[in-house]
């Protein structure tokens, strides 16, 4: 089964010293969570200076002069745009995350002043709550949030049922108000003691440990988030599409590949086939019967895609503006379908080409068989340019080693397979 495993990630820090326990863990938190395929962006409220309070010189534009009401001036300039640059900053890093990670050290059994304030200046009206005031379904709905605090060994010093219950005690408010209330889900918390006292090495494996805790949060957070996306929208699995030349392995390989991923595969000739014999090549025939047969295809492809993953291939040119169309038509399938659209472009070098399509089992598909037409597509045609295409050169590779590159590349896209 395939899931991308991937979420863009907002850190709001509220740590003040950047080589305390707390900085070092950001640090580290983020370098893991890039190499884990998410993308990290970090709102470090010391380093920016975040303006914790509001006042009411804030708002120029004021709807009441001589009395200020705050929840009533950030609805109003909300929704003129006018809210103060560094607000909007925030709003829109909050708009571009599925995950929300704060991190920030306890004092007195609760976050600093500075993280709080971020709180009540960001989740302004309108754009985090007012429009349905339905409790958990409110704009910032989809989103996920957890809290990742430092202690000093005070925090659970007073109940027997330790740090893990105070936390959930401590954060409640923020929990249900402004989390929940705004739609986004709270995640169970995570606290570390620092180990101040002890050597490097029991620090390093405490710091070691949270870190591994806040990348297996964010994983489960990615699944969550998809398996939402899937029901709200109907797919997620890929579409994988393997161009290349005549005979450089695009069926071979594809088929193995689908194979090995649960997947659909429909090779090119597939769908040409049926129009090669009805009408032959080259005929007006030919083109309507291909053309229907497309269109037919593409619109159960959809529904394929809601259930696993599809592996199409084709022999699609750059100098061929049919081809080029087609190409974009299949970009345009995924897209219809809400999934990714994973190009691959298949090669080989002349002579190890030129040896591959000699065969018995091409010339009874249809396909090309002939040396001389083959070097004359290398001399007048390029396969179509896709820059975002994973290149591979077969020329020597089985047709498994390649289905493995293509499986490989794909767990490095962040699919599990």
């Amino acid at each position: 089964m395939f899931r991308e495993l991937s979420v863009n990630i907002l850190i709001v820090s509220a740590i003040a010293e950047p080589q305390s326990f707390g900085g070092q863990m950001l640090e580290k938190s983020v370098r893991r969570l890039n190499l884990a395929g998410h993308g990290v962006t970090v709102s470090d409220l010391y380093a920016q200076r975040f303006p914790a309070v509001a006042y009411a010189n804030d708002f120029p534009d004021r709807t009441n002069t001589s009395y200020f009401a705050l929840e009533r001036e950030q609805a109003h300039h909300y929704r003129q745009g006018t809210l103060p640059p560094v607000i909007r900053a925030e709003q829109e890093k909050i708009n571009a995350a599925d995950l929300i990670i704060f991190m920030a050290p306890t004092y007195w059994s609760s976050p600093p002043a500075i993280m709080r304030g971020w709180v009540d200046q960001v989740f302004t009206p309108e754009f985090a709550y007012g429009k349905d005031r339905t409790f958990g379904n409110g704009p910032l709905k989809g989103k996920s949030a957890f809290f990742v605090m430092t202690h000093a060994g005070l925090l659970g010093a007073a109940d027997p049922l330790g740090v893990p219950h105070k936390l959930d005690e401590m954060l409640k408010a923020l929990h249900d108000r402004p989390l929940r209330y705004s739609g986004i889900t709270p995640l169970p918390p995570l606290s570390v003691q620092p180990p101040y006292y002890t050597n490097e090495i029991e620090r390093a494996a405490a710091l070691n440990n949270i870190c591994q805790a806040i990348e297996d949060h964010a994983t489960n957070a990615a699944l969550s988030s998809n398996a939402a996306k899937i029901e709200e929208n109907g797919a997620a699995y890929p579409l994988i599409h393997i161009n290349g030349r005549p005979g450089v392995g695009k069926k071979t390989v594809g088929s193995i590949l689908a194979k090995q991923i649960n997947a659909a595969f429909i090779d090119n000739h597939t769908l040409l086939n049926p129009a090669v014999k009805a009408c032959g090549r080259g005929t007006d025939g030919y083109t309507r019967v291909v053309r229907k047969v497309i269109e037919a295809v593409f619109e159960e492809l959809q529904y394929t895609l809601q259930e696993k993953p599809v592996v199409l291939t084709n022999c699609l040119t750059e100098q061929v503006a049919e081809h080029r169309l087609y190409y974009k038509e299949i970009q345009a399938l995924a897209k219809k379908a809400n999934t990714d659209f994973v190009p691959i472009q298949l090669s080989a070098d002349f002579n190890e080409n030129a040896r591959r399509i000699v065969t018995p089992s091409r010339a009874k598909a249809h396909k090309l068989t002939d040396a001389d037409t083959l070097k004359q597509l290398y001399k007048d045609f390029t396969v179509v340019n896709d820059p975002n295409s994973f290149a591979l050169d077969t020329t020597n590779l089985k047709a498994r080693q390649s289905a493995a590159a293509i499986k490989r590349h794909l767990k490095d896209k962040g699919y599990q397979l």
